[in-house]
């Protein structure tokens, strides 16, 4: 309805020769925390822009720019010790149009790791099960990171308990399956771990990803098997496009892995920047 009614607003504005007045409130694009300030960025200039925090009302801070602007850069000393928290964010254009937006409280991660996906297996038996090899590419902390992966087109996302690893730490994160999933984290501190879910990884095609603190892709695996599914057609499914979009706002151009070939006696290692079945 509201898009009907803009539709015909913009048609009488047109017949009428009168100016036509912007009726939506501000998107909010993204934030980047960094060890002194966190960026926001919206998709139009703010002549207001307040936070609160949603647990402490009290606690708020208010920008009034000189000059309209889309970035605003904030003390990053604002989120520090308020990991779980709600940031409300209320946003107003040049017009005064209004954008009330709920976001998780930025985690601000001074020394932030690097992860890459070492090896993965998705055939499974009795005594085998789905299984993945994250290995540490330098020291650093995971706070506000997270493994991200689909179980029967679900969205699932396991977060990282937040501690510091050192280069070459490798982590084996076998996959099973419970009916009653409880919330869970991923630690490097025991080496072995067994998460749960209601179901298995799928063995056809899916998209498994690690995200920072800042909700940034850095290392992915984005595969398909061609003895079931035609590329050209796959990439065109509403899976694949949800997989490449996500990419995107990452800035990363999709790679897509060919697993055909993977069986339970073989895993997909990493070799340079692609990964291979392992022979």
């Amino acid at each position: 309805m509201k898009k009907l009614f803009l539709f015909f607003l913009i048609l009488v504005s047109c017949k009428q020769k009168i100016p036509f007045y912007d009726l939506e409130g501000p998107i909010f694009n993204f934030f980047i925390a960094k060890a002194d300030k966190t960026l926001f960025q919206f998709n139009e200039p703010l002549s207001l822009l307040k936070f609160f925090i949603k647990e402490n009302p009290q606690e708020n801070f208010i920008f009034k720019p000189k000059f309209c602007k889309a970035n605003f850069l904030v003390d990053s000393s604002h989120f520090v010790e308020k990991e779980g928290q709600t940031l409300v964010i209320e946003a107003y254009d040049t017009s005064k149009n209004r954008s009330l937006i709920e976001i998780p409280v930025p985690i601000v991660n001074t020394n932030p790791a690097f992860l890459n996906i070492k090896e993965f297996q998705l055939k499974y038996s009795k005594k085998k099960n789905q299984f993945l090899i994250l290995k540490s590419c330098g020291s650093g902390n995971t706070s506000g990171f997270s493994l991200v992966f689909f179980i029967k087109n679900k969205k699932v996302e396991v977060p990282f308990k937040k501690e510091d690893i050192k280069n070459n730490d490798e982590l084996k994160i076998n996959f099973g399956v419970q009916e009653n999933v409880e919330s869970q984290e991923i630690s490097f501190s025991k080496k072995n771990i067994t998460i749960y879910q209601k179901g298995r990884l799928p063995q056809t095609n899916s998209f498994i990803y690690i995200k920072d603190n800042n909700g940034q892709i850095i290392d992915y695996i984005l595969y398909y098997n061609s003895k079931n599914k035609n590329f050209e057609k796959y990439k065109q499914s509403k899976n694949a496009k949800q997989y490449i979009y996500e990419l995107k706002t990452s800035n990363i151009e999709a790679v897509f892995t060919d697993i055909n070939g993977n069986s339970s006696k073989k895993t997909i290692i990493k070799s340079g920047n692609k990964f291979v079945i392992k022979k």
